[in-house]
């Protein structure tokens, strides 16, 4: 049984954003995002510039509102992103914590440990291990 099965993002606010690596060898890596509940900040819906709030779900593994699947070095990781909702928006209607339209809204201050592209996303520990290796020929 994996260790993260009991995982409560509430109780671990300090690993949002971390790289967790679990005890056994067959599970993947994951990322926690959940900048408001980490960070505290105030993040408007992209339509109708009205407060998000925290659902208290993070992605699943199925349905509409996917984890995704994250490059890393030696391995991949999971990124597991909260969902937030807009009154304006409704219920029906949730907000990834990584997209495009949410990650801009965080102050400099906030690092977002991963970069998500059109169809496919890495860490940011990767993207410079490859940048570095660019810059010294290798």
């Amino acid at each position: 049984m994996s260790q993260l099965k009991d995982f409560r993002i509430e109780d671990n606010k300090a690993l949002l954003g971390a790289i967790i690596k679990p005890r056994e060898p067959n599970v993947p890596a994951h990322i926690f995002w959940d900048p408001i509940l980490s960070d505290g900040v105030d993040l408007k819906c992209s339509l109708h510039n009205s407060s998000l709030t925290r659902t208290g779900k993070m992605t699943t593994e199925k349905g509409r509102d996917q984890t995704r699947t994250i490059w890393h070095v030696g391995t991949n990781c999971i990124l597991v992103s909260a969902l937030y909702n807009c009154k304006m928006c409704g219920h029906d209607s949730k907000h990834l914590a990584h997209d495009e339209n949410i990650t801009q809204q965080l102050p400099s201050s906030v690092v977002i440990p991963f970069e998500i592209f059109h169809r496919s996303a890495a860490t940011k520990d990767l993207i410079e291990l490859i940048f570095g290796g660019i810059k010294s020929g290798k």
